[in-house]
């Protein structure tokens, strides 16, 4: 966290707060967007989690400071909040989308993976080798 201080030149002041992390969020879900016409599935998703992540602390305004809760409870904070509102809908339902590709994708994955390893195993406890139990 140290180090992240120092690369922004301290702590992004309270008040700052709402304008730097909105401004970040209107920029991911278009970017999501863009890795997952790319076909960078895992990227998408995770900006999509992100993005929803993010929207919910904020118009919760759970583990936020005090301060930073204030400041999220201006108007203008609360109608920038209002205006993600769709993007934020739309964000969880294509997160939900990509997990079922995604999940098929890795057990696919994990079959094919494990369906590899079965001849192997069995030729080791015949104790023999492939290419010796297809010559005898």
């Amino acid at each position: 966290m140290e180090a992240l201080k120092q690369r922004v030149g301290g702590a992004i002041p309270d008040g700052q707060a709402p304008k730097i992390l909105l401004k970040t969020m209107s920029r991911m879900v278009p970017m999501a967007k863009e890795r997952e016409q790319a076909g960078e599935l895992e990227n998408a998703y995770v900006l999509y989690m992100r993005f929803v992540t993010m929207y919910t602390t904020m118009s919760s305004g759970k583990d936020l400071t005090a301060a930073r809760r204030a400041a999220f409870k201006t108007q203008a904070a609360k109608e920038e909040l209002a205006k993600l509102k769709p993007d934020a809908l739309r964000a969880m339902e294509r997160a939900e989308a990509l997990h079922v590709l995604l999940k098929a994708r890795f057990d696919a994955a994990a079959g094919a993976a494990a369906a590899a390893a079965v001849p192997a195993s069995t030729a080791a406890s015949t104790g023999k080798t492939i290419g010796a139990a297809r010559a005898g």
